[in-house]
C-alpha cells in the first residue's frame, strides 16, 4: 500500500491513501482545543496522572485472572460440555479458561456457566441424558469422546 504512493499506475489508489490519512489527521484539532481551554487542559492533565493507576490495577486484574484460569484448568478440565459450557466456552485449556473467565467477569451468563459445572452424575442420571462424568479419564479417550 505504501509503495502505491510512489507508482504511477497506483495514481488513484495513492490519492485514496492520502485523502484518508488527512481525514485522519482532523482529529489532531481536538489537542489544539485541548490547549485553549483550560477545563479541557485540567481534564487531560488528571488523566495524565491517573493512567499509571489505572495501569497497576489493570495488571492487578489480569494477575487475578492468570491464576484462576489455571485454578479452572485444574478444577473444571473434565467437565463435560452441556449447552453453555461447550467447546467454545470451557476449561479445558488456558486459553479457552481465561476467555471464559473474562466473559464472566463482565458479567454474561455466568450463573448459567456456575450451574453447569456443578453438574454432578447425580444430577446426570436424574435428568435422564444418559452421561456419566468420568473420575479419571486417558489422553487418547478424552480426544476420541472429548470431556
Amino acid at each position: 500500500m505504501f509503495l502505491n504512493l510512489f507508482t504511477t499506475d497506483g495514481k488513484r489508489d495513492s490519492l485514496k491513501v492520502i485523502s484518508q490519512v488527512l481525514i485522519a489527521l482532523r482529529i489532531l484539532r481536538v489537542f489544539r482545543l485541548v490547549r485553549l481551554s483550560q477545563s479541557l487542559r485540567k481534564l487531560m492533565d488528571s488523566l495524565a496522572l491517573i493512567l499509571p493507576s489505572i495501569a497497576n490495577i489493570g495488571s492487578l486484574i489480569l494477575l487475578m485472572l492468570f491464576i484462576f484460569a489455571i485454578i479452572g484448568v485444574n478444577m473444571f478440565s473434565n467437565v463435560i460440555h452441556q449447552k453453555e459450557l461447550n467447546e467454545n466456552t470451557n476449561f479445558s485449556d488456558f486459553g479457552s479458561a481465561l476467555v471464559t473467565l473474562i466473559r464472566c467477569a463482565t458479567g454474561e451468563k455466568w450463573n448459567d456457566l456456575m450451574r453447569e459445572l456443578a453438574v454432578t452424575n447425580e444430577t446426570l442420571v436424574s435428568q435422564g441424558e444418559g452421561k456419566t462424568c468420568q473420575l479419571e479419564q486417558t489422553y487418547s479417550d478424552r480426544m476420541l469422546h472429548g470431556p
